[in-house]
């Protein structure tokens, strides 16, 4: 049974959708290169603050202690400053401008290489740990979500890891995201901020698409992000990860470790390639 401190942690996370507006995540339309709004990137960090998550992945690289370390879909670089160590090569990758432009300029940031890309700019065989944080993995189209994973594993060094999270389909979170307009507003450092969001039924790859509205006082129109999210089955995800050439998947239902069941909020995925490949 979940002590209260884990379930409200967990709640919290299901309740917001990580990847709407900036106040829930950063904008990645299925492998297009693009530029985020700069107020909405500013405000990303203390929307999306360091909490169990990051915690998560801190442990597993300290576990792991690899000598490269790729943060695939990196955004403002929360997370992907943290995980320096002596001789570690940390390389943040993600296809929004905006967000790098944002990393480069935090503390920490000269330990880090940046670049603009996505799973095809990773070089093979160069990394020990490939990190999909935030729900990145839930960004990747079905046409392309195979080949990324392939380019993964290619990019991994052998026996190296992936890891990622991803929402579990069976609790219907989408369900707890649309809000009529009006219904949220707030004071930021670039003026009042209206913010509302469309959330469709999944179709039938599993892609919920949510359409949020970012309204700021000084503007006639709103800043509008349409993002769709791809919500993968348990069996789906280890059968696509054995395709791509990972030789074992190990999945756990919360930030704690525990056990997957049907209601667990997410799915926490560590992938190995084989010592062979």
């Amino acid at each position: 049974m979940l002590n209260r401190a884990a379930y409200d942690v967990i709640t919290e996370y299901i309740s917001r959708p990580f990847c709407s507006a900036m106040r829930h995540g950063r904008v990645v339309l299925f492998g297009r290169m693009m530029r985020t709004d700069s107020r909405l990137v500013s405000l990303y960090d203390s929307d999306n603050p360091d909490g169990p998550d990051h915690d998560y992945y801190r442990s597993l690289i300290e576990t792991v202690d690899p000598s490269k370390v790729i943060d695939l879909g990196c955004g403002t670089g929360i997370l992907t400053v943290t995980l320096k160590a002596p001789r570690r090569q940390i390389v943040g990758v993600d296809p929004d401008d905006g967000m790098l432009d944002f990393a480069r300029q935090r503390e920490g940031a000269d330990h880090v290489q940046w670049v603009t890309g996505d799973a095809r700019s990773i070089t093979e065989a160069s990394a020990d740990v490939v990190l999909m944080t935030g729900n990145v993995a839930q960004h990747i189209a079905p046409s392309s979500w195979l080949a990324d994973l392939r380019c993964i594993g290619r990019g991994l060094k052998p026996g190296g890891t992936l890891s990622f999270e991803t929402r579990n389909p069976s609790v219907e979170a989408w369900r707890s995201w649309a809000s009529p307009e009006g219904s949220s507003v707030r004071r930021t450092p670039h003026g009042m901020l209206s913010e509302w969001m469309e959330v469709t039924e999944p179709d039938e790859h599993g892609v919920v698409v949510l359409t949020a509205h970012n309204l700021f006082e000084a503007d006639p129109e709103p800043v509008t992000i349409t993002q769709p999210l791809v919500f993968r089955t348990l069996p789906r995800i280890r059968h696509d990860l054995v395709a791509a050439g990972f030789a074992s998947v190990d999945v756990r239902g919360d930030w704690q470790g525990g056990p997957v069941s049907e209601y667990s909020p997410l799915f926490v995925v560590v992938a190995t390639k084989g010592l062979s490949t």
